[in-house]
This record gives structure tokens, C-alpha cells and sequence, in this order.
């Protein structure tokens, strides 16, 4: 056994701290960035920050970018959000406004502070009766009372329950639809219903409009525990002028970043060894973050530049998305995959079709008789297909597929199930019409 001493040569990357966090700022949207902007700035002496856009310089003309939208032009979110108010404090508020004495309340208080996130109270009346020691009588009379508060079906042990608080007890045909054809209603069996219950087929489907009118969930639009508040905040806005697309971004998106005058200028003074090592370190970190931001900056409009670019025909003619994948946009942009998909990540578009997130426009596709088809493309044939079908004959997926395949487009049974899924189309069967 014998030592030997080999040099070898290996190839090996290593991040810096800096580089890390360059490839993070990719990542934050604009809230993200401005959080983080913020937390490092009280870090930081050097660093001076506002939130508020700087003037923010566009020079592709091709895709007619723009101006930065303000705060004050962004559409409200209150449409994207929760009812900021609880489901158990708008519970008690009401249980509290009522003349009861207290072992009543007591008992109102248990009762809501049990009912789960749907808004359902799964504990019976003898389970509650045993966990209060009190008499089942009393726990049914105030659960009676909480079943009558907002939002209807509260407090509801099930959905037949829940259904049936909200609807009137002197329309007897309903309450027996709910009470006892539930299971037929969600598989279309309207001839089975209207022969037992000696209707007709348009009655049974007017009955069933109502139904399906009803919250089947009571805490829909309130908070609960377990649940907060998400904003949906784009990033970007898309407008088409004359078959222009223009692109904006949201206020923040380019911050106002600069480095502190005052301890710039106190470096090149005479201070002590270790107060100008903390500013020049400081200075670094401040410098090498400004440089970060603007780069960060130029790499997301010019990707999200050759994105629009490329599915231009979609915002200005409405026509579907075309194929498009990470390495599609990497070329264009001459940034890698990973930068791409960084790039893209939690970030949301708004066009006037609707607030999208940008992964959105990455599209898979399948082959065609001339070329590759986006799946936008095909979910948009399917539906087409599905809105021009004979109602009361309704096509399976099979000859859906069948139809496609015809077109010039091969596709799988299976596949057109899982698209009609995804567009929360119902299948063959329920999507029977029943009249005449």
C-alpha cells in the first residue's frame, strides 16, 4: 500500500450571497419586492427607498409599451377578496344582540365556536349536551336560534339541512326534492323524479334552479381560522389600441432606490477605521442592490415583452394561445429556462379578458394534420363542439374525440374527459336536457 499525490482539476460553480439574492429578486412580485425592499432599507443607513415608481423607460416600440399605472388607477380588489370580518365574530355579534340570559349565551358561545370552516356544526345535540352537563332541550332551543342568523344554513349538521334553511317550507314539492332526491339530482335522473313525484320534467328543472341557486357552504364570503385574506395585485396591464398591444406595469414595479447622500459623502471624511469599514460595507450592499434591481427590472419587461410578443393575436383578435414553452421565450430573450420560469413565477397579468397569472400562457399542445395545437386551442374546439350539441342527444368524449380526430387533431377519449373537466363541463349524462 503505497501514497500517491494527484492534482486534479474540477469544475465547480459557487453562488455568492449576492448572486442568491439576485436570482430571489427575480422571483418577488411587485408587493414581494417592495417588502423586502423595505425590511432592507431600516438595515441599512445607505439605502434610501420609496415604494413609488420612478420613471421607468421603455424602448422596445414593437410592443408599444407605456407609462406605469398609479395606485390610484388600479381596479378595487374588494372583488378578489374575503369579507374581512370572521364567521364566528359576525356569530356572536348576533347571538349577543339577543335578549338571553346567560347560561343561554354560554351555551350560543359553545355551539359557534364548534362550527367548522364550511359553516357546518358537526357535534349533535346529545354530544353538546354531555360536554355542558345541561339538558338536550336547551341546547336544541338556542341551536334553533343560531340555525335563524346570517348567513342562512349555518350551523347546519349537513347539506340537505343546510338547503333546506334556505328555502320556503310552503313549497312542499322542494323540500321533498332536497329531502330526499339529492343523489338523483346530481346524476340527472329528472324522468325518475318527475314520475315519483308526479310532476313535470320543467317543473323538476325549475325546482332544481332553485336549488342549485342555494350556498351549500355558509361560510362562503367570510374568514374563518383557518383561511386569510388573498389579493390577487397584477403586475402587469395589457391594453390593445388599433390592434397595438401596450403593456404597463403596477406602481412599485420599479421603486425609488438610491444611495444616502449624507453617509456617502461622511466616507470620504475623517472618521475612525471602524465606522468607515461599517459605511463601506454598507455602500457595497446598497450599491450591489440598486444594480440588482435594475437588472432584475430590464430581465422581467424584456421577458414578459417576448411572452405578449408572441401571443399578440390573443389579446388583440381573441384568438386561442398559441404553443408555447420556457425554452420558446429562453431563445427569444437569450436568458436560460430556469431564469425564465423565475421570471414568471406568482406574477399576474390583467387584459381585458381577465387577470391571468403568467404561467397561464405557457402552453402544451398536441399534433396536428398541418402543426402542433395549443391546449387553449382545443379546450376552446371542445367547447365549441359541446355549445352546438343536440341537448337532448348529447355527444360522449369519445365522439367528441372522434370529431376532433376528423379535424385533422389526434386526440385521446381520455384527453378530451380530462379538458371538459378542467372547464367544469359536466359530463354526457348531465348534460341531458329533459324537455320534450
Amino acid at each position: 500500500m503505497g501514497l500517491d499525490l494527484n492534482i486534479n482539476q474540477i469544475q465547480e460553480l459557487k453562488l455568492s450571497t449576492e448572486l442568491i439574492s439576485a436570482i430571489t429578486l427575480l422571483e418577488y412580485n411587485t408587493d414581494e419586492l417592495n417588502s423586502y425592499l423595505s425590511k432592507e432599507s431600516e438595515n441599512n443607513i445607505m439605502i434610501d427607498y420609496s415604494p413609488t415608481s420612478k420613471d421607468f423607460k421603455n424602448t422596445d416600440s414593437k410592443k408599444g409599451y407605456s407609462k406605469n399605472f398609479s395606485s390610484d388607477e388600479l381596479e378595487s380588489f374588494e372583488n378578489y377578496i374575503a369579507k374581512d370580518l370572521l364567521l364566528v365574530d359576525y356569530l356572536f355579534e348576533q347571538l349577543t344582540a339577543l335578549d338571553l340570559s346567560k347560561k343561554e349565551l354560554n351555551i350560543g358561545y359553545f355551539i359557534i365556536e364548534n362550527i367548522d370552516d364550511d359553516g357546518y356544526l358537526r357535534m349533535t345535540i346529545d354530544e353538546i349536551s354531555d360536554c355542558l352537563k345541561i339538558n338536550k332541550k336547551d341546547v336544541e332551543k338556542i341551536l334553533n336560534i343560531i340555525k335563524q342568523f346570517e348567513p342562512r344554513g349555518v350551523a347546519s349538521a349537513n347539506l340537505r339541512d343546510c338547503l333546506l334553511a334556505q328555502v320556503d317550507n310552503s313549497d312542499e314539492k322542494l323540500v321533498v326534492l332536497i329531502e330526499d332526491y339529492l343523489e338523483d339530482i346530481a346524476k340527472n335522473k329528472l324522468d325518475i323524479i318527475s314520475k315519483s313525484l308526479n310532476i313535470t320534467i320543467e317543473e323538476v328543472q325549475s325546482k332544481i334552479k332553485i336549488i342549485k341557486s342555494l350556498n351549500p357552504i355558509p361560510s362562503s364570503g367570510y374568514l374563518t381560522d383557518n383561511t386569510s385574506t388573498e389579493y390577487i395585485s397584477p403586475d402587469f396591464f395589457v391594453d390593445v389600441k388599433d390592434e397595438r398591444v401596450i403593456l404597463s406595469f403596477k406602481d412599485g414595479f420599479n421603486p425609488d432606490l438610491s444611495v444616502n447622500n449624507y453617509y456617502k459623502d461622511l466616507m470620504s471624511e475623517n472618521i475612525d477605521d471602524s465606522t468607515k469599514k461599517y459605511l463601506d460595507n454598507k455602500f457595497n450592499s446598497a450599491s450591489f442592490l440598486i444594480n440588482a434591481i435594475n437588472q432584475r427590472n430590464n430581465t422581467i419587461k424584456i421577458v414578459i415583452g417576448e411572452i405578449i410578443d408572441f401571443q399578440k393575436e390573443f389579446f388583440v383578435k381573441n384568438d386561442p394561445l398559441k404553443i408555447m414553452t420556457l425554452k420558446d421565450i429562453a431563445d427569444l430573450t437569450d436568458y436560460s429556462e430556469s431564469t425564465i420560469s423565475r421570471v414568471t413565477k406568482n406574477k399576474y397579468l390583467q387584459c381585458e379578458k381577465g387577470i391571468y397569472p403568467l404561467n397561464y400562457f405557457f402552453q402544451s399542445g398536441l399534433k396536428s394534420n398541418n402543426n402542433n395545437i395549443s391546449k387553449d386551442y382545443i379546450s376552446k374546439e371542445i367547447l365549441d363542439i359541446i355549445n352546438n350539441e343536440n341537448k337532448k342527444k348529447p355527444l360522449s368524449d369519445q365522439k367528441i374525440a372522434d370529431i376532433l380526430n376528423n379535424k385533422g387533431i389526434d386526440i385521446k377519449r381520455r384527453t378530451v374527459a380530462k379538458y371538459r373537466t378542467e372547464m367544469n363541463i359536466l359530463s354526457t349524462s348531465l348534460r341531458k336536457d329533459f324537455n320534450g
